[in-house]
């Protein structure tokens, strides 16, 4: 009898314990110290346009579920070295922007006050001259790319650089590459121009010595899409950098191209050349740039692209609009199927560096 009672209290007491283990699967939540992630804040001011930062903070817990916390109610000042200082303007949730373009020549920092007081600093930044871009070329580039047990051809351009810097002071650059195509309504008669974001594709670059003139540097590969058949204006921005800004990149750089291997290194906190004024050993992520910047379009259409049949053409035009093809009888198209403008970033007006 006591045996069969013995039984009995084990099983139910691995009855329990399952239940309470599924249980706080069902309903565990950890929670989350804001105050263990880094700060971030990323800003830049360039001859062209004024100061801008960003204030952020990555909010991760031990879910895939990720966010970022915008930081409200800071304190943003701009500081030249010839003792100027500008408060900048909060334009929305965590984002702050001056209204004075920055001088070549002059170095530039920032302060940051975050809400609870704590002051952040970037080190002093030179906005250094940039060399304007001498030409954008093309160059054909073939090869073959196996698909299953054969190989396919593909047709592709290079994006080359090319610039005299005998006359600056530069030596490092980055490039960002972005730029406009020409969309046509798939179920209407109107004609758009969708520009494109550039934040997504930047390049490094370093000139070799003081004495070198021409700097060469391939930007980008193409490959040939829908965006080419009607014609695309590529945008190349030219920055210039310090060193410190160029090392910041490089590290960004050298950490994107090593993912992809479970024996890569893990990916690290990249600190930049901002800091707290009364503890240097709590990390801020981010940096602080300065930079004069030079800019430069070359057109694009799809004749630049070699022996592409009018089958693959037509295959690029269905790719880029195949939500406007209804397969089942209950589909509706999106509205920008109809009226290209509400494809996002895309106007009716013809750009003025638009050719002819």
């Amino acid at each position: 009898m006591k045996l069969k009672t013995d039984k009995v209290l084990l099983r139910n007491f691995f009855y329990l314990l399952l239940l309470t283990i599924s249980g706080c699967i069902e309903t565990f939540e950890p929670t989350i110290n804001l105050d263990t992630s880094p700060i971030v804040i990323t800003g830049v001011i360039t001859d062209l346009n004024p100061a801008q930062v960003e204030i952020a903070k990555p909010v991760t817990g031990y879910t895939k579920q990720s966010s970022i916390q915008r930081i409200s109610g800071a304190t943003v000042l701009l500081f030249d070295d010839q003792g100027n200082q500008e408060q900048l303007t909060e334009i929305r949730n965590g984002y702050y922007q001056g209204t004075s373009k920055g001088v070549v020549g002059r170095k530039y920092h920032i302060n940051v006050q975050l809400p609870n007081n704590d002051i952040i600093s970037s080190s002093p930044q030179l906005l250094k001259p940039c060399p304007s871009i001498d030409s954008l070329s093309l160059e054909q580039i073939k090869y073959l790319k196996p698909f299953g047990k054969i190989k396919v051809e593909i047709n592709g351009l290079n994006l080359n650089l090319y610039m005299n810097n005998s006359d600056t002071l530069s030596r490092y650059y980055k490039w960002k590459i972005g730029g406009t195509y020409k969309r046509l309504s798939p179920l209407s008669v109107d004609t758009c121009y969708v520009t494109m974001p550039t934040h997504s594709h930047f390049v490094l670059g370093e000139s070799v010595s003081k004495d070198t003139d021409l700097l060469w540097k391939k930007l980008k590969y193409i490959k040939a899409d829908g965006t080419y058949t009607e014609g695309h204006s590529v945008e190349v921005s030219q920055y210039s950098l310090t060193k410190e800004a160029y090392d910041y990149w490089k590290k960004i750089e050298d950490q994107q191209n090593n993912l992809g291997s479970v024996f890569d290194p893990p990916p690290t906190q990249i600190i930049g050349n901002l800091s707290y004024i009364d503890d240097q050993n709590v990390p801020v992520l981010g940096f602080f740039e300065v930079s004069s910047i030079k800019k430069k379009r070359i057109f694009i259409t799809i004749d630049n692209f070699l022996d592409l049949s009018e089958e693959l053409i037509a295959s690029f035009i269905r790719d880029l609009n195949y939500k406007c093809y209804p397969i089942l009888l209950d589909f509706m198209p999106p509205r920008w199927c109809s009226d290209c403008s509400l494809i996002e970033n895309s106007t009716k007006v013809k750009p003025s560096y638009w050719p002819e």
